[in-house]
């Protein structure tokens, strides 16, 4: 992914350190972002073989959430990707 950013001169920051509030309370861990693009967009990459993930923003009015699915068996026969987004609030 660093070599992606770099020829496309995406301007980011690698396992960059994050504070994790939580109801105006700063927590004693910080979040470590496996990279940091433009200086407010975070980019996790996962590899562990499970086909289900939930994003969850805590940092909005109401919870903020999107499903990701990664299963061949959820993809259209015109689906050029694995990975399936379902809108928000749909299960």
């Amino acid at each position: 992914m660093e070599i992606e950013f770099k020829q496309r001169n995406i301007p980011f920051r690698r396992e960059q350190s994050v504070p994790v509030l939580y109801k105006a309370f700063t927590l004693g861990t910080p979040y470590r972002a496996d990279f940091v693009c433009h200086g407010s967009i975070i980019v996790e990459l996962k590899a562990t073989g499970f086909e289900r993930a939930r994003l969850i923003n805590f940092a909005t009015p109401r919870l903020d959430y999107q499903r990701f699915i990664q299963s061949k068996s959820h993809l259209r026969s015109s689906a050029s990707s694995v990975v399936e987004l379902q809108p928000r609030g749909e299960e």
